[in-house]
């Protein structure tokens, strides 16, 4: 961070004196100048660049929790990579918590939200059926992670080629209408990646990182979704 003014104005300052809505709250504005990192997490150009950002920006996520926010919303656009040699948490910065929530504010705020559907976690797109869905919590956020993972690994054949097979699938999941059709497509996702084998450019290596992120997500989500 290089500068930071905290307090620019109140958006209740423009509103006539004693208004007063149950559905409209009080914003303020505030500036912050940030250092110019690089593009975001899909312009790669090695494997060590991609994880290493990935890791960096998961570890941003839990320092955030760490101190009651969750962020929310995540997806390969608000992951940056750092600059060339940077050292590490500053390879992977996050960026855009416009979503971000503070974990002690009201469930009603806490509560799922639908976002970007091809990040979000089963047990949010589950919950968005219910009445009153519980909350987004870290753990949803992990799984999100996961699934830009599974963007960069399976997506990306090498730094910008992309494979049409996987492109379309992950398209498919942008269009899906129905939250059910789509959790059952990430539930397959998630409970056996096999059927989509990363590329020969990703080697063994990257496959190993997918099933050991797999292998800790799955009992999560099978207890999660139980549990709500």
């Amino acid at each position: 961070m290089v500068s930071l003014q905290d307090h620019c104005a109140d958006t209740e300052a423009y509103r006539p004196p004693g208004f007063c809505h149950p559905n409209i709250q009080n914003r303020t504005k505030f500036r912050l100048v940030m250092q110019l990192y690089g593009k975001s997490i899909e312009h790669f150009t090695s494997r060590a660049q991609a994880t290493s950002a990935l890791r960096d920006a998961i570890l941003a996520s839990r320092s955030f929790f760490e101190r009651y926010l969750t962020p929310r919303g995540l997806s390969m656009q608000n992951i940056l990579l750092g600059h060339f040699g940077a050292s590490p948490r500053l390879r992977g910065i996050l960026i855009d918590l416009d979503m971000a929530i503070w974990t002690t504010s009201d469930i009603s705020k806490l509560r799922a939200n639908m976002g970007l559907g091809t990040r979000q976690s089963i047990g949010v797109l589950h919950n968005l059926q219910c009445q009153l869905p519980p909350r987004h919590d870290h753990l949803d956020d992990l799984e999100s992670f996961f699934y830009v993972l599974c963007h960069l690994v399976l997506l990306f054949e090498s730094p910008g080629c992309r494979s049409k097979a996987m492109n379309d699938m992950f398209a498919e999941w942008e269009t899906v209408e129905s939250l059910h059709t789509l959790v059952v497509l990430k539930s397959a996702k998630l409970y056996d990646y096999c059927q989509w084998p990363t590329s020969l450019w990703w080697g063994e290596v990257a496959e190993t990182l997918l099933k050991g992120f797999q292998d800790i997500l799955w009992p999560i989500v099978q207890r999660k979704t139980t549990a709500r």
